[in-house]
């Protein structure tokens, strides 16, 4: 896995903690395709290969003000923290985001006391919340902050996780699927069973262009919508059309394909 992940910096590898599982994540179904035949082919790695999936996210349905308090003793040493946030939607960009800001002035809260907040927040949210999905796209404000002689950078970064995961209850977040830049080069022959078959996979068409005997379609398309597309254009195009996709962006789920476990 090493060697794949220093040939191919796209490719990504976990080992889910509950099922002992090795998740791979890549830049779509062909992607993934390559990196298991490399493993099984090339490494000689023996595996059973699963079914993709899609890399969903969340983000906040709404704003949200709440408190998170951290008083332990680990280790011998006291710990103690605690503070008041805002969590917001933020928009996102192409890359999901996480912004942050504190309101308390640097002369009331040691800046190493706001840098652990911060890292309390990011680490939480990339680790996944409620369904284990990161959250992305919101913006987390530090309001107030409570410091005694206990006070540790472990305890505010603490005290800021317990303070997230308060503000992703009560149905608090929105599921988010990535969408992906398609781009069909294809004769004219073959536009409409290709345009028919983009709108039952809930397409948006950005741009139609010809360029000589051919025509380029440009559209989004989510993901989960795209497994098995390298057949499914062969067919429709009697082998005559080729594609390229790349990610786009991540959007709310349509609540018509929400999964069942959400």
């Amino acid at each position: 896995m090493k060697r794949l992940e220093k040939e191919d910096p796209t490719f990504e590898w976990k080992i889910d903690e509950e099922t002992g599982q090795t998740i791979i994540s890549g830049m779509g179904e062909l992607h993934l395709e390559i990196i298991s035949g490399r493993l099984l082919n090339f490494y000689r790695v023996e595996a059973k290969v699963g079914k993709p999936r899609v890399s969903y996210k969340q983000t906040l349905a709404k704003e949200v003000e709440t408190e998170g308090r951290f008083e332990r003793e680990q280790g011998g040493v006291q710990h103690f923290a605690a503070v008041k946030m805002r969590f917001e939607p933020w928009p996102g960009t192409k890359e999901a985001s996480i912004a942050f800001e504190s309101k308390i002035p640097s002369s009331k809260l040691e800046r190493e006391f706001v840098k652990a907040v911060e890292e309390g927040v990011i680490s939480t949210a990339q680790g996944g919340v409620g369904w284990g999905y990161p959250l992305v796209n919101f913006k987390a404000t530090l309001l107030e902050a409570e410091v005694n002689e206990h006070s540790t950078e472990v305890a505010f970064s603490a005290a800021a996780s317990l303070a997230l995961r308060k503000a992703t209850e009560e149905e608090n977040t929105q599921l988010l699927e990535p969408i992906m830049l398609l781009e069909i080069t294809t004769p004219e022959e073959s536009v409409g069973d290709l345009l028919q078959d983009l709108h039952s996979r809930k397409a948006d068409i950005l741009e139609m262009k010809k360029e000589e005997d051919l025509t380029i379609i440009r559209c989004t398309v989510p993901l989960a919508k795209m497994f098995g597309y390298s057949t499914d254009i062969r067919s429709l195009s009697q082998g005559r059309a080729s594609f390229t996709m790349e990610p786009y962006q991540y959007a709310p789920v349509h609540p018509d394909d929400i999964p069942s476990f959400y």
